[in-house]
């Protein structure tokens, strides 16, 4: 089977922001674990042979409207109110408590912006200095810290053969993300004008945090664009709104 080195970049983000995995994805051999530069990560998630996957389950439902409040009654900041994070070839707008940009060309202002709310995230974000262009957006809520996780939001990218489907695609990261999440949901839906899929993972951090992921992978032309929303599973159901609603304001450079 061939690692996608994207797995090896999602794992180290996660370790990034949050205070570490109690599990690691299984490595294998002739894969160099090195995250490749964006965009053009040298070898696709596809795999070359079959391997067991979680059952397909439909996906979380797109939010119809906006919300004017969230499941414990406080008010959902209108999407008027929101700011707009850029990135390296893409930008995405998010609550205003959202602070973000391109490690790539940002990395000292972001690592400062994490050490004022907690020097052990600024820690984490200095292991990828090495290779920051990897990741083509990082925005954090720095308003929440109290669940022991740092709800975020990453952008990395894939370059892969024109000829791969959105399914196959998403085939392959389920695969390869359920070495080390549980898989609870996967599925197909649009983001704007791009077709995509979405799934949603669990995993425990080392610190017995549980963190839902949601995954989005966004094909356009021979790219392939990782989303991820990462929250503490206690709050995932109050932002999955705000994730839904984020997502669709995606814009990719041409």
């Amino acid at each position: 089977m061939v690692l996608s080195r994207w797995q090896g970049l999602l794992m180290g983000i996660l370790l990034i922001v949050s205070v570490g995995c109690s599990q690691e994805p299984a490595s294998e051999e002739g894969t160099s674990g090195q995250p490749a530069t964006l965009p053009d990560g040298d070898r696709p998630i596809l795999s070359d042979r079959p391997s067991s996957r979680p059952s397909p389950l439909p996906p979380f439902p797109l939010a119809d409207a906006p919300q004017t409040e969230s499941e414990n009654g406080e008010p959902v900041t209108p999407e008027s109110e929101w700011i707009t994070v850029q990135g390296n070839g893409v930008r995405l707008s998010l609550p205003p408590d959202y602070t973000g940009g391109n490690p790539g060309v940002e990395f000292a202002e972001l690592k400062a912006k994490l050490d004022q709310i907690s020097p052990s995230y600024a820690e984490r974000f200095a292991t990828i200095e090495a290779n920051p262009e990897a990741i083509a957006l990082l925005a954090f809520d720095g308003k929440n810290t109290s669940a022991g996780f740092l709800t975020n939001v990453t952008i990395a990218a894939e370059r892969v053969p024109g000829e791969v489907s959105i399914e196959e695609y998403v085939r392959a990261a389920s695969n390869h993300l359920s070495q080390a999440y549980e898989i609870e949901s996967q599925g197909l839906l649009q983001v704007g004008a791009y077709p995509a899929g979405q799934i949603i993972g669990v995993i425990t951090a080392d610190n017995e945090v549980e963190v839902r992921q949601l995954f989005y992978l966004i094909q356009a032309e021979d790219t392939f664009w990782i989303v991820t929303y990462a929250t503490p599973a206690t709050e995932f159901q109050q932002r999955l709104p705000q994730f839904q609603q984020s997502i669709q304001t995606l814009q990719l450079s041409s």
